[in-house]
């Protein structure tokens, strides 16, 4: 696998980014349909990332790469291939368990708590999930970053109006 096939500049690169918007939208939809599935509360942002510009581009720019590249390659790469080094093969659904852990707990200190009543760590957890199914499926990052500004973009502003709207 190239540089290329891992970002999603291949081919396939058309599909990959409708893919990628296809989900956040669908997932936006059924949060909003389905009460709990989509509650993801809005972390509190320091004052210096109160401008409209500024969050488009540290929360749902910068972040979307970066937790897509850190998590959905490196973490998952981790435990799913690179952990053999040291004798332990995890089958792919205990690699993409144990990452999803990892996105809800590094996001655990922006959400509350475990039990927080928003549902905000299932959600992440949740999230998780499918960001490693989009990664595996179209050996692409490009879907799960663009999942990932979709649905940043909705915590950013607040507003599903504001994506469909």
């Amino acid at each position: 696998m190239d540089k290329q096939e891992i970002v999603g500049i291949d081919r396939n690169m058309g599909t990959d980014f409708l893919i990628g918007l296809i989900v956040g939208v669908a997932i936006l939809i059924i949060g909003g349909i389905i009460p709990g599935i989509g509650a993801i509360s809005v972390p509190t942002l320091p004052q210096s990332l109160s401008s409209d510009v500024t969050k488009i581009i540290v929360v749902v720019i910068l972040a979307s790469l970066f937790e897509t590249f850190a998590f959905f390659d490196i973490v998952l790469s981790f435990f799913h291939n690179k952990l053999g080094r040291f004798g332990l093969k995890l089958p792919f659904i205990v690699a993409v368990i144990l990452t999803s852990v990892v996105f809800a707990g590094f996001h655990y200190s922006a959400y509350g708590n475990f039990s927080s009543s928003s549902g905000s760590f299932a959600s992440a957890f949740i999230m998780g999930l499918v960001f490693c199914y989009e990664r595996k499926f179209t050996n692409s990052n490009l879907p799960g970053i663009l999942t990932h500004m979709v649905l940043n973009y909705w915590i950013a502003f607040g507003s599903l109006s504001i994506v469909l709207g």
